[in-house]
């Protein structure tokens, strides 16, 4: 940038999206879009927003263990494709919750703990969704 006949140092940008450039927001979805194909090649729905990506199963109590390690197995392909293209996971902003119907209540505590990159992850009765809880 160029600022009373001073210019910034340049920097190359070899990944990622510059910040602060006009086509930034745009640039960044087309940039991240392939990651929701990694996502759905584990059959994990998702949903993505600008940086944030949500990721959900649906299971019985019967194959919840199944449904973890899948999720768990789909996060490590995440992490590796976030590497590869230049940016990172952030363990400790990643949450857990699990939604059941009251009468199976007492299964939550049982619930078995999700691990994201190299952190464990417990289920906990609140998440934080873009700022809302």
């Amino acid at each position: 940038m160029r600022r009373s006949g001073t210019s910034s140092a340049t920097t190359a940008c070899n990944y990622g999206v510059p910040q602060g450039s006009s086509f930034g927001p745009l640039c960044f979805n087309l940039y991240i879009a392939p990651l929701s194909s990694v996502i759905g090649s584990f059959g994990v729905r998702h949903h993505q927003y600008a940086d944030d990506t949500q990721m959900y199963i649906a299971a019985s109590k019967d194959d919840l263990k199944v449904n973890i390690d899948t999720l768990e197995k789909c996060t490590t392909a995440v992490h590796q494709w976030l590497l590869h293209n230049g940016l990172q996971l952030n363990p400790s902003k990643s949450e857990a919750i699990l939604f059941t119907a009251a009468r199976r209540r007492q299964f939550v505590d049982d619930a078995p703990s999700l691990r994201v990159s190299d952190a464990v992850i417990q289920p906990s009765a609140t998440i934080k969704s873009l700022g809302v809880t």
